[in-house]
């Protein structure tokens, strides 16, 4: 068992409390940024479906239109500039939404299924405009469908990111429980050590009190038989002192 006196624990405390709290600062640092960051990515959701409506909506409407407009039959090349021309409010739109769609999605994104998601997600964005610039608008609908369903996955993908948080904010939370734990482990620990009894006397290096007490008795005996008087034998006359 190792003992510690107390200016060890109070050094001890003094330096666990300071890393402590710089510790606490740089988390605090770390979630109030990537806070900020979900909230955007929030509204980036958002305004990610709103763009998504209002691209299918204004295609849809314009596909309407034009069919409308020619009976149902497919309309040349040669006029068809000059009817979509005629609906240039639903157009512009049209262009405007695909464009933010297309600057919003990142394809560089490192996990593979992600990065595959996108593309597909893409593709399809292109394809219906491709579609309804060729005038196929049967091929245009059915990537419609199929952009609605996969822009599903997309925004379901985008959610579940900006409600667990970004990587930054989960690594500083497992830090936070981290130094936590390991600051109770310290408290238990110190605690243990206060607590403990002292250490016993070692009976090897420490001279035991009954010898101790044997040499003084015997030195006061020794001590005591020299004050006595000489002992005088009765009966036996002294031999004179000389003169």
């Amino acid at each position: 068992m190792i003992y510690l006196p107390d200016t060890v624990f109070v050094a001890f405390g003094v330096v666990s409390a300071a890393i402590i709290a710089g510790i606490f600062s740089y988390i605090n640092l770390v979630s109030v940024k990537e806070s900020k960051v979900s909230e955007f990515r929030q509204s980036w959701i958002n305004d990610l479906r709103q763009e998504l409506s209002e691209y299918i909506s204004a295609t849809r409407s314009l596909i309407e239109k034009l069919r409308y407009e020619n009976g149902g039959q497919f309309i040349p090349k040669q006029y068809f500039m000059a009817k979509k021309n005629n609906h240039g409010a639903l157009y512009n739109q049209m262009l405007n939404s695909k464009t933010s769609i297309l600057l919003r999605i990142n394809d560089k994104e490192k996990q593979e299924s992600i990065k595959k998601l996108n593309n597909e997600f893409l593709a399809l964005v292109e394809g219906i405009h491709e579609d309804f610039e060729s005038a196929e608008f049967s091929k245009s609908e059915e990537k419609i469908e199929t952009l609605i369903s996969k822009s599903r996955e997309v925004l379901k993908y985008e959610w579940n990111r900006a409600r667990d948080g970004e990587r930054g904010y989960r690594y500083a939370k497992n830090i936070a429980l981290i130094t936590v734990a390991l600051s109770i482990a310290f408290l238990v620990i110190v605690a243990i050590l206060k607590i403990s009894p002292a250490a016993p006397v070692d009976q090897k290096t420490t001279p035991t009190v009954e010898p101790l007490k044997k040499a003084e008795q015997s030195v006061n005996k020794e001590y005591n038989n020299s004050l006595k008087p000489p002992v005088q034998h009765v009966g036996v006359p002294s031999k004179p002192v000389a003169p």
